[in-house]
């Protein structure tokens, strides 16, 4: 045990507590453990006192941890699930652009809100947000004109939905879109649409397998793109 600066030091081998630690609100707890300092003629007894402190210590860690997050301010019931079915953008005027997570019937009321327009958004555009699910690839901009935002809802751009795995609507792709989808180049995109168009504009994954070029394994290979 050393004096350094005002505190006793207690050292054994690589492990050094400070005898200013016991002034600290700990000091209730280690007094109803039973530590006292420990005879310096018995280095047994210190080693086993000092591993008991450190292990007291490294137990109210995760208390006091879990004791400031609860005291943080609660996340309003709007904030979307995080194990959710997707995710929306929301750009523009707005204080948080980014990604959003969503949850299953999560209506785009509440993601508009998380992300605090940078104004009045209109009533009309509200009834709206408030009778639309939103679908995984969805995108909100918002652009501020005088006092209001004004609102248009389009889908995130097709290269950002295949990197974070949202799967492409095969009736609204365009042949531009199709051709960011690996294994698909500039000449199967134009079958792809051209079948689509002689079959009343709808496509389905099976409809994938009558287009000249696409066989069983290339098939496997797509359908995890689109829906």
């Amino acid at each position: 045990m050393r004096l350094i600066r005002g505190c006793f030091v207690l050292q054994s081998d690589n492990l050094v507590i400070s005898r200013s630690l016991i002034d600290s609100p700990l000091h209730a707890l280690i007094l109803q453990a039973g530590i006292t300092m420990p005879n310096d003629n018995h280095p047994s007894e210190w080693r086993f006192r000092a591993c008991f402190l450190v292990l007291v210590l490294l137990l109210l860690i995760p208390l006091v941890i879990r004791s400031n997050s609860t005291n943080c301010s609660s996340v309003p019931e709007f904030v979307p699930s995080l194990a959710g079915s997707g995710y929306v953008a929301i750009n523009g005027d707005v204080a948080y652009p980014g990604l959003y997570p969503i949850s299953a019937k999560c209506m785009a009321s509440s993601v508009i809100l998380l992300a605090v327009p940078g104004g009045a958004v209109s009533a009309q555009d509200w009834k709206l947000l408030n009778e639309t699910i939103l679908v995984s690839g969805d995108e909100f901009l918002l652009r501020r004109v005088g006092e209001q935002c004004v609102l248009r809802k389009g889908r995130m751009p097709v290269a950002q939905r295949l990197t974070m795995n949202i799967k492409l609507p095969l009736a609204e792709i365009t042949e531009a879109e199709l051709e960011y989808v690996p294994g698909i180049g500039r000449i199967m995109a134009g079958r792809i649409v051209k079948y689509r168009q002689k079959n009343g504009g709808k496509l389905s994954l099976d409809d994938l397998l009558n287009i000249e070029g696409i066989g069983e394994k290339k098939f496997k290979l797509l359908k995890k793109y689109f829906n």
